[in-house]
């Protein structure tokens, strides 16, 4: 989806053009890259109106939705089910107004939500709970099997206002011009001009400069870390600023290999004995003799720092930890061809469980303990793993893991300076 221009660059004022994904935008005019942050915890979209001119400000609303798109996880004793959702709910109870946008987000073009929209803001009173409760909802098909755990990964939550109006007692759809509700006094809003405000600018902007060197940062539009050709390091984009992160890659023998970046979570677990590889081994049942040294041997998770679909996601998570006895890791190399990190780190830390599901021989004896299961993560770090690229897949080197090139569809490729 393009978003359209309705956000203005700080440097010289032109309007921007970019995709609902995208954290790094850059001016078509000045070429001024910046990153993009939620000012409130998500980003605030408006549906296009076309609300009659002649409609006072006072008389035109903006009724808040709630949207989750992303991927949910689902443990059963029966092992980890996945389903992509893309849903609405709305944000605040009104009769008449309706439960969701329907297939609205998906089809038409949204506009980012700035504060120079003329009208009220409704203010938002459903949590973003609801909405994970409902995409919850929709993720179950294993009739009533009992769930013990459920995660949310590569989720993407965010605030779209769908516009309304008041005219001769009814409620009108902005969008559509067509009556919402017959009778406006049953709408919260009715004779409440005042009801709403202007809550400014659904975003914020950050140069992206290399805090470390004041370098350009470069990265993918869509990637959540950056990495500076001047000093080498790498930042993560987190609470409104950049944080610097661990890179490493893994040694490779291939010539000219395509990267994909890992998040290397090292985590303690509760109620399991997992302090080292040698204990992983041995808690999941893997036919494989624990050789000497695997008892010092940290059992870290490794996951997919890009989002892939959702099978190939957890197989590819489920065999590096099997293969990182074998993984050496050295600097990354200069002009790599990598794909951009685009799975936040808080992202994939949700997927600890289902991941260490996915590796059991018997996951039915794991299951009913997750309720009971915590982790404390004490490290992260991101590891590019080498692929080759064999006809329609890539092809991990160390454990001979295939991914489609249609799997890997909103990979970009992008060369790590």
């Amino acid at each position: 989806m393009r978003l359209s221009a309705g956000l203005t660059c700080p440097q010289c004022g032109g309007a921007v053009e970019f995709s609902e994904t995208d954290k790094m935008i850059r001016c078509g005019y000045c070429g001024v890259r910046n990153f993009l942050f939620p000012s409130r915890g998500y980003f605030r979209y408006r549906l296009p109106g076309r609300v009659p001119a002649s409609i006072a400000g006072t008389r035109r609303f903006h009724i808040p939705f709630l949207r989750f798109k992303g991927t949910v996880f689902s443990c059963t004793a029966r092992g980890v089910e996945h389903n992509m959702i893309d849903l609405t709910h709305r944000g605040v109870f009104m009769p008449g107004i309706p439960v969701g946008l329907g297939v609205r987000p998906q089809a038409m073009r949204l506009e980012m939500m700035d504060g120079s929209e003329p009208g009220l803001v409704v203010p938002r009173s459903v949590k973003a709970g609801e909405v994970f409760r409902r995409a919850a909802r929709l993720s179950r098909t294993m009739g009533m099997e009992y769930l013990y755990h459920r995660a949310f990964i590569g989720e993407t939550v965010s605030v779209i206002y769908l516009p309304v109006y008041l005219r001769r007692g009814r409620v009108y759809d902005g969008v559509t011009n067509e009556v919402l509700v017959e009778d406006a006094s049953r709408c919260a809003i009715a004779g409440k001009d005042g009801i709403g405000g202007d809550e400014g600018p659904g975003y914020r902007l950050l140069p992206t400069l290399c805090p470390g060197c004041g370098w350009d940062l470069e990265g993918e539009k869509d990637a959540v870390a950056q990495r500076c050709g001047n000093c080498g390091g790498t930042w993560e984009a987190s609470r409104g600023g950049f944080s610097r992160l661990e890179a490493q890659a893994a040694l490779s023998s291939i010539s000219d290999p395509f990267y994909l970046p890992f998040w290397r979570i090292r985590a303690e677990a509760s109620n399991l004995p997992l302090e080292s590889f040698a204990d992983f081994i041995r808690f999941t049942r893997q036919p494989l003799v624990v050789r000497e040294g695997w008892d010092s041997l940290q059992a870290d998770f490794w996951i997919p720092a890009v989002k892939l679909r959702p099978g190939i996601f957890l197989r590819l998570s489920a065999t590096l930890m099997l293969a990182q006895p074998r993984i050496m890791l050295g600097p990354v190399p200069k002009e790599a061809r990598a794909a951009g990190v685009n799975l936040p780190r808080r992202e994939a830390s949700q997927a600890l469980k289902s991941v260490l599901v996915t590796v059991m021989i018997k996951s039915e004896d794991l299951v009913p303990m997750l309720p009971r299961v915590k982790f404390r993560l004490l490290k992260a770090a991101l590891v590019y793993m080498p692929f080759r690229e064999s006809g329609y897949d890539l092809v991990e080197e160390h454990t001979g893991t295939a991914v489609p090139r249609a799997a890997a569809g909103g990979l970009r490729s992008a060369i790590v300076p």
